[in-house]
């Protein structure tokens, strides 16, 4: 027997005795619990889009015409898969409204949910994103609306909402929200 044959027998005659010790050692112990290591769960770029959102907002603007002002909360919520927001008016109407939207992967699109005391009080809108704007378009076959949500910074987000007529909106809500600081040191 070679001499390389006789310390690769043994290495291996080793580890498998190791592994039948530390075998009877594990079965034969009480079992102990261990905190399983938190991973960093790397984004997906349409989610990282979505982070930006985040916050609190405060808006000014006009609606039908008439000057509003009105305040949007954004969180994320199950897991960061959605990101929950509540949208009230403060001045100038009555509007309230809170849903859901998301990206989703099988359609590789932006889904955005929403409930509200208005006019149409169920809404979902489909859409794309480019760098610092998201648009997204309802179509019920009754009305064909289209929301442009467009980032200026990171703190400034401008919003219309419109009736589509051919391929223009004609936007009868446009607001510019700004995030609401945190004033703490």
């Amino acid at each position: 027997m070679a001499m390389g044959e006789i310390i690769t027998r043994s290495l291996y005659s080793s580890v498998l005795a190791i592994g039948f010790l530390g075998s009877h050692l594990i079965t034969s112990a009480p079992p102990i619990a261990v905190a399983a290591p938190r991973l960093k769960v790397q984004m997906n770029p349409e989610l990282t889009f979505l982070e930006r959102w985040v916050g609190e907002w405060e808006g000014t603007g006009t609606s039908d015409g008439k000057p509003v002002r009105d305040r949007m909360t954004i969180q994320w919520t199950l897991n960061h898969r959605f990101l929950r927001f509540t949208y009230i008016a403060q001045e100038g109407d009555r509007y309230k409204g809170e849903g859901y939207f998301w990206y989703n992967p099988q359609l590789k699109r932006y889904e955005w949910w929403e409930f509200n005391n208005g006019r149409w009080p169920v809404r979902q809108h489909i859409g794309d994103r480019t760098q610092d704007q998201l648009v997204l378009e309802e179509n019920d076959g009754d009305r064909r609306m289209r929301l442009i949500f467009t980032f200026s910074d990171n703190n400034t987000l401008e919003m219309t909402e419109g009736f589509v007529e051919g391929d223009q909106a004609k936007p009868y809500v446009v607001m510019k929200f700004r995030r609401k600081l945190d004033q703490t040191p």
